[in-house]
């Protein structure tokens, strides 16, 4: 895999070894995170010879979750080691409370809260450039986290590692729950969470992938239950699902 050099500028460009170069939006890319569609391309928004995109999509996607303050107009965006705060408005923004400038300010536009992607991707922790070859903005994150919330609790797992981190309440801060056993992936998981009763939240990852003429289906199953009495929460028992459905092609199937 080619190694990334990256150089600040007025568009915080990223340049790789084979042909990447700084965003300077005058039409519309295809944009990838981690080399695959999240669906991110068709909200875009090209302005002042800035591409803007969903605040929330990104969020999703680097596995943060988001809180909107009204009065203010800031959006605060939590994941493990890393809070980020965005003003609609200016071009200040704040990182685990250091203060640290974007390229345009974020805005408004038909309801929801709008980003200079790649200014807003360094400062979300990830980076961002032009692919000269094919034309598509690759977002890359190493992190690899997916969050999910319900009730105010929130979990994040580490797509890299299995590291469990959970959140309380929606002021606390994430800390370390635990180390799930989980085989690092080259797809992007899908996490939900479903309150079951009895204290108990059911933890779902999901894979859903086609190679070799075979959708595959992988899921991790997590159940979290409060201790009786306390507001701790534990990981009481793990299952491992997975599936695959053949496609048949003309004549014969695999």
């Amino acid at each position: 895999m080619n190694k990334w050099k990256v150089t600040l500028g007025i568009l915080t460009v990223l340049i790789l070894s084979t042909g990447y170069g700084s965003v300077s939006a005058q039409a519309e890319n295809q944009i990838q995170f981690n080399y695959k569609e999240i669906g991110i391309s068709s909200k875009q928004v090209i302005t002042e010879n800035t591409t803007f995109v969903p605040l929330k999509s990104l969020a999703d996607a680097m596995g943060y979750t988001l809180s909107w303050d009204q009065p203010s107009k800031t959006a605060k965006l939590v994941r493990p080691e890393r809070e980020v705060n965005f003003t609609a408005g200016t071009v200040k923004s704040k990182v685990n409370e250091a203060v640290v400038t974007l390229t345009k300010s974020p805005r408004i536009i038909k309801g929801s809260v709008y980003v200079p992607l790649v200014s807003a991707v360094s400062v979300l922790g990830g980076k961002a450039g032009l692919n000269k070859t094919d034309g598509v903005i690759q977002i890359i994150d190493e992190a690899r986290l997916v969050s999910a919330s319900v009730d105010g609790r929130s979990y994040w797992i580490s797509q890299k590692n299995g590291d469990l981190y959970y959140r309380a309440t929606e002021t606390g801060k994430p800390v370390i729950f635990g180390r799930l056993p989980f085989k690092e992936s080259a797809y992007n998981y899908a996490f939900e969470i479903e309150k079951v009763g009895n204290g108990t939240d059911l933890l779902q990852l999901t894979d859903n992938h086609y190679a070799m003429f075979t959708d595959f289906n992988s899921s991790y199953q997590y159940w979290s239950k409060r201790a009786l009495f306390s507001s701790k929460w534990t990981i009481i028992t793990i299952t491992q699902l997975i599936s695959m459905h053949h496609k048949c092609l003309p004549l014969r199937c695999i």
